[in-house]
């Protein structure tokens, strides 16, 4: 490749991650002038209101856990119970049994993989 098209190429590289890099200082740079100051004047302080909200929904969950958070996964284990008791009524079956190997007392290296 011709050299002159790799220091044009390097150079535009360095010039985006320079702005990529100054880019993001200055925005945390912004943020964290943003949060001094709402520091100093006393901004987004919590109300009265916010502050008794915030104890009774802590008080609920204290009572009742997260309701809906879990929801998720109580349908997933219920779903792999249903596949696990048709897989051992699968295998149970009179046809199946013939097929499988009889069991041994010897531990397999190959479910180590």
């Amino acid at each position: 490749m011709d050299p002159d098209v790799l220091l044009v190429v390097e150079i535009v590289g360095s010039l985006f991650a320079l702005l990529i890099v100054g880019g993001t200082v200055a925005y945390l740079a912004y943020t964290a002038v943003q949060v001094v100051r709402r520091r100093l004047l006393g901004e987004g302080s919590s109300s009265e209101e916010e502050l008794e909200e915030l104890r009774l929904r802590m008080a609920e969950l204290e009572e009742h856990g997260p309701v809906g958070s879990n929801q998720h996964l109580i349908a997933r284990l219920a779903e792999v119970e249903e596949r696990l008791d048709f897989a051992e009524r699968l295998l149970s079956s009179e046809d199946n049994r013939a097929k499988l190997p009889e069991p041994t007392d010897e531990v397999s290296t190959d479910s180590a993989r």
